[in-house]
């Protein structure tokens, strides 16, 4: 099963730290912290309280199956057992069958689990919801626009990203504690930029003057340096690398434009097809010699040989930013094509990834009981010590400023950030489906998009594109 992704930053949540209510000074017992998060009293472990088992509900020992990917870390030992004692229960952790492969026999997996009530609660790819749905396996969690369901009952308010990446018919069905943030940027060396005294991309973001232009303007400038310093010292250096498909993604979503789009496929679309020949002219003049593979790339922009690199944050290795004394990592949100500045046209894709669904086939334990022994498993843990309020962004924020050094550049994605301009993106799923869940199989994006950007011979962008398009649709119309 695909792990999160994620290309994605997922932050534990404040709010979703709860525990047990034993020992509460009298004037605290009528807070119920799963419904009041943010109360001061339910900030500090002295005077936490949470009302388990709301339902109750008596198991009568009776086992209740909970089905995860990985074993490791899901869930605190102590807290499953005090849940087993609130609810009279059994709880059974399995993992996947390592042997199902990743596409259509996973979701053929999830749903015999189901059907079959082999699983009661189960973590599964947000990609395999509107099929769950439509077979009427799992439970409706919320209904946002009408501010109903059992998130409203149970007092838990999810991030609105893991809500729209589980969102099938305008209706919630998956859970997930935390906050799930895309993080696909443009990131570059600033040693380079200020050794050789080029312009600063996140200035010009900032200032409004971070276009295409201004971008290719900036490479082919930086090409002129780099080959002059190349001549008095030997050493070469490139202006770009990384993953053809993560940047081109970057390009398509900073301009407004979608891979998929109200579930149809557009990557043989004029536009999608103009930012595939516009990295086809960028690789044949600034592109470093190493192939766009993420090992190689990753070298070459730590070891400072390369000013840019695409990709995810996620995709960096860990602390190499620290560890390298040739790079001060920078990020930048990726260019457009115009400087009016309005940043409502800029899409932020989100990976599908892992949620909980509560099985609604189960005869003997109702979905709502589930629901609470799941909410009271996750999110009802006491917290060791005292905690402060962070809002979504004020995490963000902070974890930003624990890698890049220059506010400027917090600054910067923020502004993007803010927006919340996220929606799904299914391409890169279907691609793992395509390629029984190997990123890199022949058909995947990544594969495909390096054999159109990258040949010395490039071969025409709509004729390979729309050879894709053919059988990417056959997988989308299998799964939405």
């Amino acid at each position: 099963m695909k792990k999160f992704l994620l290309i994605l930053i997922v932050f534990t949540m404040f709010l979703g730290l709860v525990g047990c209510n034993r020992d509460i000074p009298n004037d605290n017992l009528n807070i119920d912290c799963s419904i009041n998060p943010s109360d001061e009293a339910c900030l500090d472990p002295s005077t936490w309280n949470w009302e388990y088992n709301k339902t109750n509900f008596d198991g009568k020992n009776q086992e209740v199956i909970i089905t995860v990917d990985s074993l490791e870390e899901m869930f605190e030992k102590e807290q499953i057992m005090l849940i087993e004692n609130e609810y009279n229960i059994k709880l059974i952790i399995n993992n996947y069958d390592n042997s199902v492969k990743y596409g259509l026999d996973e979701l053929n997996y999830v749903k015999q689990s189901l059907e079959n009530n082999k699983s009661d609660i189960m973590l599964v790819d947000s990609l395999w919801l509107e099929s769950l749905v439509n077979d009427e396996l799992i439970k409706e969690l919320s209904d946002v626009a009408n501010n109903t369901g059992l998130f409203n009952s149970y007092g838990y308010i999810q991030d609105s990203n893991y809500n729209k990446i589980s969102l099938v018919n305008n209706k919630v069905y998956g859970y997930m504690k935390g906050y799930y943030y895309p993080d696909n940027w443009l990131f570059y060396n600033q040693k380079l930029i200020d050794s050789f005294n080029l312009p600063d991309p996140v200035t010009l973001w900032n200032e409004g003057n971070w276009t295409m232009e201004t971008f290719t303007n900036l490479l082919e400038e930086s090409k002129n340096k780099f080959e002059q310093y190349q001549k008095t010292t030997g050493m070469e250096i490139s202006p770009l690398s990384g993953q053809y498909y993560d940047m081109v993604k970057g390009v398509v979503c900073s301009n407004g434009f979608k891979f998929i789009d109200n579930k149809q496929l557009l990557l043989n679309s004029d536009k999608v097809v103009q930012i595939y020949q516009y990295f086809q002219m960028l690789e044949e003049k600034y592109w470093g010699a190493e192939s766009s593979m993420l090992g190689s790339s990753n070298m070459d922009f730590r070891d400072g040989f390369r000013l840019f690199r695409g990709g995810k944050l996620s995709d960096i290795e860990e602390n190499l930013w620290k560890e390298s004394t040739d790079l001060k990592l920078s990020a930048v949100p990726y260019p457009r094509n115009n400087e009016d500045n309005d940043l409502n046209s800029y899409y932020m894709p989100l990976s599908t990834t892992d949620v909980f669904v509560i099985n609604d086939t189960n005869q003997e334990i109702s979905s709502e009981v589930l629901f609470n022994i799941l909410d009271d498993l996750v999110r009802g843990v006491k917290p060791t010590t005292k905690v402060e309020v962070k809002n979504q962004i004020t995490e963000y924020k902070e974890y930003l400023q624990g890698i890049f050094e220059s506010e400027e550049v917090c600054k910067a994605l923020l502004s993007v950030i803010e927006k919340n301009n996220t929606y799904v993106e299914l391409i890169d799923s279907i691609s793992l489906m395509l390629g029984d869940g190997k990123v890199m199989s022949s058909d995947s994006i990544y594969i495909q998009s390096q054999k159109i950007i990258g040949k010395v011979n490039k071969p025409d962008a709509f004729e390979s594109l729309s050879v894709l398009q053919t059988k990417y649709q056959e997988i989308l119309d299998k799964i939405v």
